[in-house]
């Protein structure tokens, strides 16, 4: 009867437990978990999030991914003759799925993507909560480490994204529940089940292997005396597994290319080590965990010590033996990898994330509230914590949510928004090859128009040379892009690109080598222009001048979308020219609506001093009355030149019509 009652009272908060962390996901995760990848770390999931489109679009042969991108970021020493963006990556099993899912529903959303990865984390979440209370902990102290997990920073920006490192964190908390089982009852189907769990992760992101020795560790230490053949024997053929992944894998890059780094990047000294740590911490370290979340980990570990003695059976050692590993093998990872962790966040969540969460759930399950009191005092705890917690994660995720001028991967996901409608209206044919000459992401614009093709990153002119020699049917480019790095760096195109189309942010082009020369105004093809009288014909620099003004005027409501264009030749009497700006700034008095600058210095690359500087600003189409648009020159490098016959246009777009030729 007890045993009864113990049952439904467990069932009971499990099920409370999913309906709060239910309750949180639709509260905070409703506006993105349909979104496109964006923001923070967009390249590195919009990649993820094209092979989903890969499977949707090339067929489901799991073992062949590929993406929009017919070019990959390194290619073999020889291209095949069919260009089909098949691409090494680690077993994009969670990217499958969610094109299966896209296929049965008929709909091609990023919600099937993210809410994937968020319905495993939350299963995840589940089977940690589930380790928890099995290795006694409170109620309260149990939720408590589910909070903690889903409210570090990094984590639960991540919680809905595109990242292969969730669904695997997913999977090895899963692991850690079922080698405590194990511990309980050494049955070896939970070990089987909690190795396979490992083996699946690391398929899916190899970081995830770091798990392994623990775990196996844990095994020998409960009766590897007595089968030790059958201990060893799954992670032996998890290794096989992941050997075979690799030679697949080196298959495919011999043959097709990688769009994914796979090599190893250490530090070059022990020096050079603690730099790269010193940098992770001062950009990450309250991404990684808030500071009541660092507290949480010295309480946590404190209780480690006070109550050691818990320690000494085997159900209540086996987790903290096998997190120590783990934490042991991240440090080792860390070494390894060492140059990608200050730049990359995720980094983090596939190493020491997850053995930490380990110390911390076997910490926070030591002390028990036998008292009143004591459960009145760990509920306040709890309420406290999951507060301080939950507000840093939010301000986290708005602050990572919150578009910058000079984030260029979100200005090109706003740019190339809309895209793939536009192009159908055009009647460009669903297969057509498309080259995007500047691109700032590898699939980011193949993505939004919805057909493959190429992406050049580097706007070298050997870069640009090498695409036009690519077999693409049509060129994209945003207006932005085009003056300020493509026909600085290559010139001739001028008279090789045939305008086909514009809707004020991207045109569309045809390539022919001997089409004609053109201004750069009959390239971008607005519907109407006005030129706007600028103050001075010609502005001195000096280091002495930070700001000049070139152009303060009302800025009237219209329903066409517009753009500015700024021409100017300039003589720069100091060699090189450094942080030199054209600045558009539209204020209603003191409220700024909105802000954007170019870089103008790179005009000045190899000159002598003399260059032909263009830059096209998109501007917004705002209605408020009483907006002023000031566009002029900030002179942050202190340099030293002359402005010739400026000129500042306003361009304006029709974005009702077929705007083509």
């Amino acid at each position: 009867m007890l045993k009864s009652q113990s049952f439904q009272c467990r069932s009971l908060t499990n099920i409370l437990t999913v309906f709060l962390l239910l309750v949180w996901v639709a509260v905070v995760y409703r506006s993105s978990v349909n979104s496109f990848p964006s923001h923070v770390h967009a390249w590195t999931q919009s990649d993820r999030y094209a092979l989903t489109i890969g499977y949707l679009e090339n067929g489901f042969g799991l073992f062949r991914p590929s993406t929009p991108n017919l070019w990959p970021k390194y290619p073999p020493e020889q291209m095949p003759a069919q260009l089909q963006g098949i691409t090494k990556a680690d077993l994009p099993l969670t990217e499958y799925l969610a094109a299966q899912l896209m296929k049965v529903s008929g709909m091609r959303q990023p919600f099937f993507h993210r809410g994937l990865n968020l319905a495993l984390m939350l299963t995840g979440l589940m089977m940690l909560f589930a380790l928890m209370r099995n290795m006694g902990a409170t109620l309260t102290m149990a939720w408590l480490g589910v909070a903690f997990a889903m409210l570090s920073p990094v984590a639960a920006y991540y919680l809905d994204g595109f990242i292969p490192g969730i669904p695997a964190l997913a999977m090895v908390m899963a692991a850690y529940y079922f080698l405590h089982r194990y511990a309980q009852s050494p049955d070896l189907k939970s070990y089987f089940i909690a190795i396979g769990l490992v083996t699946l992760a690391a398929l899916i992101r190899p970081p995830m292997l770091m798990a392994l020795p623990g775990m196996v560790l844990a095994a020998l230490w409960i009766d590897g005396k007595t089968r030790p053949g059958k201990i060893l024997l799954p992670p032996l053929l998890s290794l096989l597994a992941m050997a075979g992944l690799y030679v697949h894998n080196q298959h495919l890059a011999h043959t097709y290319g990688s769009l994914f780094i796979s090599q190893l990047m250490p530090a070059e000294s022990p020096a050079m080590l603690l730099t790269l740590a010193k940098q992770s911490l001062a950009q990450w370290k309250l991404e990684y965990f808030s500071y009541v979340q660092y507290l949480l980990l010295v309480f946590a570990l404190l209780m480690l010590l006070i109550f050691r003695h818990r320690l000494q059976t085997v159900q209540a050692g086996i987790i903290l033996l096998a997190a120590l590993s783990h934490l042991l093998a991240a440090l080792a990872y860390f070494v390894a990898m060492a140059k990608q962790f200050p730049d990359h966040d995720y980094y983090f969540l596939e190493s020491f994330y997850l053995p930490l969460l380990m110390l911390l759930s076997v910490g926070l399950s030591l002390p028990q509230a036998d008292k009143p009191l004591r459960k009145l005092s760990f509920g306040v705890v709890y309420v406290l914590a999951f507060w301080l917690m939950a507000d840093a994660a939010l301000a986290s995720r708005e602050k990572r949510y919150t578009s910058h001028p000079w984030d260029q991967t979100e200005t090109t996901r706003k740019l190339f928004e809309g895209s793939a409608a536009w192009l159908d209206q055009l009647g460009i044919p669903r297969n057509a090859r498309m080259l995007v000459p500047d691109s700032y992401t590898t699939n980011v614009p193949l993505l939004l128009m919805e057909r493959k093709g190429f992406t050049v990153i580097n706007t070298t002119r050997e870069n640009l040379e090498a695409s036009l020699r690519l077999p693409f049917d049509y060129v994209v480019v945003a207006n932005r892009s085009l003056p300020a790095d493509l026909l600085r760096n290559l010139p001739g195109l001028t008279s090789q690109l045939i305008p086909v189309a514009n809707n004020g942010r991207l045109g569309l082009y045809r390539y022919d080598s001997l089409s004609g020369e053109k201004q750069l105004r009959d390239l971008v093809m607005p519907d109407q222009s006005t030129l706007w009288p600028v103050n001075d014909s010609r502005i001195v620099l000096t280091p002495e001048t930070e700001f000049a003004e070139l152009v303060s005027a009302p800025y009237p409501a219209a329903a066409l979308s517009r753009a500015l264009l700024f021409e100017a030749a300039a003589t720069a009497d100091m060699i090189p020219v450094k942080n030199l700006h054209l600045v558009v700034d539209i204020s209603q008095g003191e409220k700024q609506l909105f802000y954007d600058s170019f870089r103008l210095d790179p005009f000045f690359e190899n000159t002598d001093g003399e260059a032909i500087v263009r830059t096209f600003v998109n501007l917004p189409g705002l209605a408020e009355a009483g907006t002023r648009l000031k566009c002029y020159l900030w002179n942050a490098g202190a340099n030293r030149l002359i402005i010739n016959n400026p000129t500042v246009e306003i361009l304006s777009y029709d974005n009702l019509k077929n705007h083509s030729q």
